[in-house]
């Protein structure tokens, strides 16, 4: 297949640093546009890519063939809508939807017209995760009984749209998602609720919270949060040793991720090494759109959504 030409929709912070920077390295994936609602966000941007004045201008260009959609959480649902409707493919910031009801209806017209849709967690396609899963998969250490999923960082700036309940924001749909995608990961389909508290302390969203997930055989606490020191990791007890990851979720590309390990006394170190997630992240992207496997990635939005949802309502 040819390279994928994707326009941006939005341009925060996240997609000057991150996006952008991986789409300009991609041998795959073509920056062709961008639209903003902020026309002073484009800078630089306006001799190298398309500036569209509308969301319209954009959805209508036949030169597009997907579009990245890195918005406030509050504004997936009915872009991500009108994306597949004008034949778009699509990929979206975590959170993806704020309603279930709303993926499903787009996701169903997603389906119909072999267009895919993927939620951007991009810890997943680091070499860290893969190594992560292998050596859980490869019984070394024994069965799994416990592990601890944390992503909690200090308070952000007031004005950010993380504190926006109008905006989808709150510490669940951000930080929390990381956590909890992580413990689907590894505890697989089976996965189930059994506890979960989110804590509020006098903010329009909610700024912190906790959860136990299970399956047949092992349990994983997650917890997250703003206004709390960081913590960014993943820590899994065995039947026969201990495994330690610091920076599961969010590193820089040049960061020489390890994994920490114990048995028997003897501590080890695997190292996954530096990896660019981003540009790994748009290049199983591009294989998707390019062998039209469009199936699990609709899965795994809903199982997530299912999840959070779960979560956001439990003892209510």
């Amino acid at each position: 297949m040819k390279k994928l030409k994707i326009a941006l929709w939005s341009l925060g912070k996240h997609a000057h640093k991150n996006i952008i920077p991986s789409l300009l390295k991609s041998t795959k994936i073509e920056i062709i546009g961008i639209y903003s609602r902020d026309p002073h966000k484009f800078g630089l941007y306006s001799d190298r890519f398309l500036i569209y004045k509308n969301p319209e201008d954009m959805l209508e260009d036949d030169q597009v063939d997907a579009v990245y959609i890195s918005s406030p959480n509050s504004l997936h649902d009915d872009q991500v809508r009108q994306c597949v409707i004008s034949n778009k493919h699509v990929i979206v910031e975590k959170t993806s939807f704020t309603n279930i009801e709303n993926a499903k209806i787009s996701i169903g017209i997603a389906n119909k017209s072999n267009l895919v849709i993927m939620e951007a967690f991009m810890y997943k396609y680091h070499k860290l995760n893969k190594d992560l899963l292998k050596i859980i998969s490869s019984n070394d250490y024994g069965n799994l009984i416990f592990g601890i999923s944390s992503f909690c960082f200090p308070h952000l700036d007031k004005d950010n749209i993380r504190y926006k309940e109008d905006l989808g924001g709150g510490a669940l749909n951000d930080a929390g998602a990381y956590t909890i995608a992580l413990a689907k990961d590894i505890l697989g389909k089976n996965i189930e609720l059994n506890f979960a508290h989110i804590d509020h302390k006098d903010y329009p969203v909610d700024i912190s919270g906790c959860a136990l997930f299970t399956n047949s055989s092992a349990n994983i606490f997650c917890k997250w949060g703003f206004g709390i020191a960081y913590r960014n990791s993943i820590e899994l007890n065995f039947e026969k040793g201990n495994l330690f990851i610091d920076r599961a979720f969010s590193k820089p590309y040049d960061y020489e991720a390890i994994i920490k390990l114990e048995k028997d006394g003897e501590i080890s170190e695997f190292i996954s090494g530096e990896d660019n997630h981003f540009i790994n992240m748009f290049d199983y992207f591009y294989e998707l759109v390019d062998e039209k496997k469009c199936s699990a990635e609709y899965e795994n939005i809903l199982s997530q959504l299912k999840l959070l949802d779960e979560v956001r309502f439990y003892g209510k």
